[in-house]
């Protein structure tokens, strides 16, 4: 499996104030490929999302961070019969917390909007090295 993702920041609002909150909306273009081992399936992806984020600032230095974000991607599944492809779309949202020392929790979900598609939740801990 090999995957390529590529953001950037379409719009930004900075805080105005120490207590007020920053406004974010991006580009996510992601491409994907994967191949199984001992079967004759081979699949790939492109998918187009609109992530919105919204940091709060907390006591003590710490951020809250909102997100949002829809995607329409295609995918591709090729068998040993033959390939199919579809259009989806995708929902995700979550939350992190980032502490002033450095820790970050966060927890997502995400859903493609097909039939009998499972909802799939994550979470994820980070460490910020370095400044602010």
């Amino acid at each position: 499996m090999a995957s390529v993702d590529l953001g950037a920041s379409l719009w930004r609002k900075p805080g105005s104030g120490a207590f007020d909150d920053e406004t974010d909306v991006g580009l996510l273009v992601s491409a994907g490929m994967g191949k199984a081992d001992t079967l004759d399936v081979t699949a790939w992806s492109l998918a187009f999302g609109l992530p919105l984020a919204i940091s709060l600032p907390q006591a003590e230095h710490s951020l809250l961070t909102v997100f949002f974000s829809p995607s329409l991607a295609y995918g591709v599944r090729k068998l040993s019969g033959g390939t199919e492809g579809a259009p989806l779309f995708i929902l995700a949202a979550g939350v992190g917390y980032t502490f002033d020392f450095g820790l970050g929790v966060h927890a997502a979900v995400h859903h493609i909007l097909i039939e009998d598609s499972p909802t799939q939740i994550g979470f994820a801990m980070s460490w910020r090295f370095g400044g602010k």
